[in-house]
């Protein structure tokens, strides 16, 4: 069952754990994040976690 995302939250994070993952820097070098920001890749998060929950329980 695949989780249905989009090319651009895929970048978005991409552009947050990667670096965060494999720091050279700052995890976000090029801006601080927004509240906005921050509950959109979490929202994200979730619809990830709710899709691949019944696979896992």
């Amino acid at each position: 069952m695949p989780v249905e995302l989009d090319d651009e939250e895929c970048e978005l994070l991409d552009s947050v754990y990667l670096p965060s993952k494999y720091p050279l820097g700052s995890a976000l070098p090029d801006f601080d994040p927004t509240i906005a920001v921050c509950e959109r890749c979490l929202g994200i998060a979730r619809r990830v976690i709710g899709a691949i929950a019944p696979l896992i329980s």
